[in-house]
């Protein structure tokens, strides 16, 4: 989940009209549909559905929610991989080792994988 700024419209005295005010952070979940009745009928638009702090869930417009974060950067972060889950896929690696190559060509794949793993920790 990415964090999000969730903003609503506040009636400005002062001005004399709604202004976009930012309410605070939340979790951001997934985009949903959300619908406003009108006397024509009901007006759809997108929201998204926001985690508050306290756990309350709430549909939003898609336009009052600003992420926090950048998804490209998150995209390209490197993968976490649990140390308890290297240890595991190292012995599955061994296991699945017994096969028709030579001892230095399956030691050296074995190597290079368990290497390639431990970068992603």
């Amino acid at each position: 989940m990415r964090k999000v700024m969730v903003s609503a419209m506040v009636w400005n005295t002062e001005a004399k009209r709604n202004l976009k005010q930012e309410k605070g952070e939340a979790l951001f979940h997934q985009f949903g549909v959300d619908h406003e009745e009108f006397d024509g009928g009901p007006g759809n638009y997108t929201a998204a559905v926001v985690e508050w702090p306290d756990g309350q869930v709430e549909l939003v417009p898609a336009h009052h929610v600003r992420f926090m974060d950048s998804a490209t950067k998150k995209e390209n972060a490197p993968l976490k991989v649990h140390p308890i889950m290297i240890e595991e896929l190292e012995d599955l690696l061994k296991t699945i080792s017994h096969c028709d190559i030579s001892r230095e060509s399956e030691d050296n794949a074995l190597e290079a994988a368990i290497d390639f793993l431990k970068r992603f920790v």
